[in-house]
């Protein structure tokens, strides 16, 4: 008996420290809630936490915009400066003045992070009905695809989790190392096997070597292996996220026009003659064929535009970049195709 009564009042009498240990834990974190979020809206909250791309992204859903445009550096180029020389998107908006297109571009953007957007303006009450999607084949390659810059794990994340609250404290977990902004390393990255065809031409870090920046026919040849001789398998991971993009946006109601970006395909012959073409052609076919499972039919501009229609000369080797008659050209299919309700024509 005697035992029992002592436990019971050892018990008791550690209660109030333990008590006053929990209250002054609960106030502690508190105080660093209050004050983060006083740190976050006082440094301009989602102005400053947010990138300009999600920004313009989000305003999509209330500003009555119509027509969404996603892109890379392409549809933000031009050769030169002037009134005359005009972005892709401001020569279709003056195509269709009915429509209200608004740009969300970046370079180096790809099919990944067009989900990322999918999956978030999915969750909005509105989002524009069309939405015009590139599919830049060069994004597919080696050198691109697994490039640590090109992965832009922030944006993703931060539409992922899309709220106040979790971005009131992404930079204090940003700090903790609670994500991992950068999966895939350097040396990863410079390791990655590089293929023309199912012939194994390299690796990354031999077609990136500072050997290989003179300009030379050799060097042309392999700069042109690097971003486009890959044989595409349907299960690259661009592909896929191609596929679920349109799967999203049709669930809302959304209409998807892809279409597969020019390429300098008589360039590309000229150093690695007629399988160059032909690759262009295989790999087309592989997103033409796996689109078709989310009931998607691309506009296939791979091969319509010669070298003349090109910009790429000041960066050494072959890009997607157009001049203002290319992308005119490229305008003009794209406006056609919007009238046509979404699907393509004259291919």
């Amino acid at each position: 008996m005697e035992s029992s009564i002592t436990s019971r009042s050892s018990t008791s009498s550690s209660d109030p420290p333990a008590r006053a240990f929990a209250v002054h834990a609960a106030l502690f974190i508190a105080a660093i809630l209050a004050a983060q979020t006083l740190i976050y809206f006082a440094s301009g909250g989602d102005k400053n936490g947010l990138p300009d791309e999600i920004r313009a992204l989000k305003k999509t859903a209330s500003d009555g915009t119509t027509v969404l445009y996603l892109g890379d550096s392409v549809i933000s180029y031009t050769e030169s400066q002037g009134p005359q020389m005009q972005t892709l998107p401001k020569i279709l908006q003056s195509r269709l003045p009915e429509e209200r297109i608004a740009v969300v571009t970046h370079r180096a953007y790809h099919p990944g992070v067009y989900l990322s957007f999918a999956q978030s303006m999915a969750r909005e009450s509105h989002a524009p009905p069309d939405w015009i999607i590139p599919v830049n084949l060069r994004s597919l390659s080696a050198g691109w695809d697994q490039r640590p810059e090109y992965q832009f794990e922030n944006e993703r994340i931060l539409l992922a989790h899309d709220s106040n609250l979790f971005r009131i404290f992404y930079r204090p977990m940003q700090v903790f190392k609670v994500f991992d902004l950068v999966p895939i390393k350097q040396p990863d990255f410079y390791t990655t096997p590089v293929y023309d065809g199912d012939r194994l031409a390299g690796h990354v870090r031999e077609f990136l070597a500072p050997e290989m920046f003179a300009v030379t026919r050799a060097r042309m040849k392999r700069m042109l292996i690097f971003g486009y001789m890959y044989s595409l398998r349907a299960d690259h991971r661009k592909v896929r996220a191609l596929v679920e993009l349109c799967r999203v946006l049709k669930s809302r109601g959304i209409r998807p026009l892809v279409y597969i970006t020019p390429v300098d395909y008589q360039t590309g012959e000229d150093y690695l003659g007629k399988r160059f073409r032909e690759r262009i052609q295989e790999n087309t076919a592989v997103v033409k064929r796996e689109l078709a499972q989310a009931g998607v039919a691309p506009l296939d501009l791979s091969l319509s535009l010669g070298s003349d229609d090109f910009r790429w000369h000041d960066a050494e080797y072959p890009n997607e970049h157009l001049s203002q008659k290319g992308r005119e050209q490229v305008a003009g299919r794209l406006a056609e195709a919007l009238r046509n309700g979404l699907g393509p024509s004259g291919q």
